[in-house]
């Protein structure tokens, strides 16, 4: 058969002799050897056909050998590494203590399935290639951090619902045995971000959050989302994505930075008034032109041109029993009941503003109808912020029927298309601003390329990083560079000076608070008004 015709080529010859190379050449050769392995025994697995125990020992064993020739763990102190990791990605196929690369030895191979056979070598494939050992989910990627902070790639499917309440947890019944790792390979793929990050880092967020759960509150004492105790019942999240969004998260790591970045993120939005800027990238329906007239239907609803970038100044109501927001005119409710005929006084009282920026960047055609690629700036930060703006302008995003898309756009887009692409920020304490980048996950550029192909057009001047490169689309989307950062820094606003001021003053409010001072707290505000600070 097929795997006895490899076998007798494993076993006619002799061990191959040291591969000389240079740097990772192995590394690829090595993958490549999984590769080949991996497509022989799958070709059964496809099939559902069955292979005698001697005839896949015998190809498990033909394997680790070939993984040993290449790898050849003689060589330097790099390659025993190699095979030593080599050795714990096979260990559910091989018992280690009584193989040799020699000799065949049924033994030494565990009893195992050709499915399992087919896991275990793409597992170690994925390592050899990318150093990520294959979970049954995939792990939030490290963007970078600092001594302050720490920045990363949320993907789709995790949850942030912490701020309001108890925050949830998915391992809560395994106590302290709990670990990031049963997180990743559990059967629910909604992982809570907060959860992941206390099991997997000891920064004193993380480490507050696992001693506040051992408490096991029922209720929170706290819901501000500002303070050092809030710090500790989510790990130090500092702003939150909607579940099937992905991208940019920021985490500070104690409780005083957990106070400064979460200013930043209630503030303006803008570096020059000390706040973060917030970029997204959607795929939405329709042709999504610039406005070339301003179209302001009442004082809550605008949208309009500014410097080259749509403007939508669009108040919104947010109704948490649909997880829905709304359109709001004084009391005149679109959408959502009056409060004349039944709505309260607190549905007014919690009308937000809302501003959004955006950029048309490239455009597709399918089956007749036309999509658009779309740059976004959001000034305030609210629920489903984007998602209401864009169906409010008449282009809903790609796969969110909540907000007006077809439900068929779920059989070619199994999520809604928002990604959180850039964050800028000022790390605590400092005077160092940073820029935090989540190319374009691999999902979505798969979900242009597979169903709506090149753009027919792209907007001049606007490129954007992708984790994987999709030639069909370099016209905007080019593979990012590993070997350069994800999170560095950049120029301080003109402005520094005025902004660290204001930076002091509210660390000095929050000390003097702390210290139960009311006396203290006044004569600071008093002294800031003195000096034209807003206190």
């Amino acid at each position: 058969g097929l795997l006895e015709s490899l076998f007798r080529r494993d076993t006619r010859c002799g061990l191959m002799p040291p591969l000389q190379d240079t740097g990772d050449l192995y590394k690829q050769l090595l993958a490549n050897q999984l590769e080949e392995r991996t497509l022989r025994i799958k070709l059964y697995v496809d099939k559902n056909e069955v292979v005698s125990r001697e005839e896949l020992a015998k190809f498990i064993w033909g394997t680790a050998r070939k993984i040993y020739e290449v790898i050849s763990p003689k060589q330097d102190n790099q390659r025993k590494q190699a095979w030593m990791d080599a050795q714990g990605m096979l260990k559910s196929l091989v018992d280690w203590t009584s193989f040799t690369p020699a000799t065949f030895h049924e033994p030494c191979v565990l009893s195992v399935t050709e499915s399992k056979v087919v896991e275990v070598l793409e597992a170690y494939k994925t390592y050899v290639l990318t150093g990520e050992v294959k979970t049954k989910w995939p792990p939030p990627k490290l963007l970078g951090e600092t001594d302050e902070i720490l920045v990363v790639d949320k993907p789709c499917m995790y949850t942030c619902t912490y701020g309001t309440e108890v925050p949830k947890r998915g391992l809560k019944h395994l106590g302290e045995k709990a670990s990031a790792s049963m997180l990743l390979n559990g059967d629910n793929s909604a992982i809570q971000l907060h959860e992941y990050l206390a099991l997997k880092y000891n920064y004193e967020c993380a480490v507050g959050t696992r001693e506040f759960w051992k408490n096991e509150p029922e209720v929170v004492e706290c819901t501000c989302g500002k303070c050092g105790y809030c710090a500790c019942t989510q790990s130090g999240c500092c702003n939150r994505l909607d579940k099937e969004t992905s991208g940019v998260m920021i985490a500070a790591k104690s409780c005083l930075g957990f106070i400064d970045i979460r200013g930043q993120f209630s503030s303006a939005h803008s570096l020059e008034e000390g706040g973060t800027e917030k970029y997204y990238l959607c795929l939405c329906h329709g042709d999504v032109q610039l406005p070339t007239e301003p179209d302001e239907r009442n004082p809550h609803w605008k949208h309009t041109l500014k410097d080259g970038r749509g403007r939508v100044e669009v108040a919104l109501y947010n109704d948490k029993t649909a997880h829905k927001s709304h359109p709001v005119d004084d009391r005149l409710w679109v959408n959502h009941t009056p409060p004349e005929t039944g709505g309260s006084d607190q549905q007014v009282k919690e009308v937000q503003y809302a501003l959004t920026f955006y950029q048309p960047v490239a455009w597709f055609d399918l089956a007749g109808e036309t999509y658009t690629m779309v740059y976004l700036q959001i000034i305030t930060g609210r629920t489903h912020q984007i998602r209401f703006h864009m169906q409010q302008v008449g282009h809903p995003l790609v796969g969110d029927s909540q907000y007006g898309a077809p439900f068929s756009d779920r059989k070619w887009c199994p999520r809604v298309f928002l990604h959180s692409y850039q964050t800028k920020f000022r790390e605590p304490f400092t005077a160092r601003w940073f820029e935090a980048t989540s190319p374009v996950p691999q999902d979505l550029g798969e979900v242009i390329v597979k169903n709506l192909g090149a753009p027919k057009s792209s907007a001049p001047g606007l490129t954007f990083k992708s984790r994987r490169l999709h030639e069909e689309l370099s016209s905007f989307l080019i593979q990012y560079d590993p070997s350069k950062p994800l999170l560095y820094s950049h120029d301080a606003p003109a402005n520094v000076e005025e902004v660290m001021r204001k930076v002091e003053y509210k660390r000095q409010i929050e000390a003097a608070r702390k210290g139960g001072g009311k006396g203290a707290v006044l004569a600071l505000q008093q002294s800031a008004m003195g000096k034209g600070m807003e206190p």
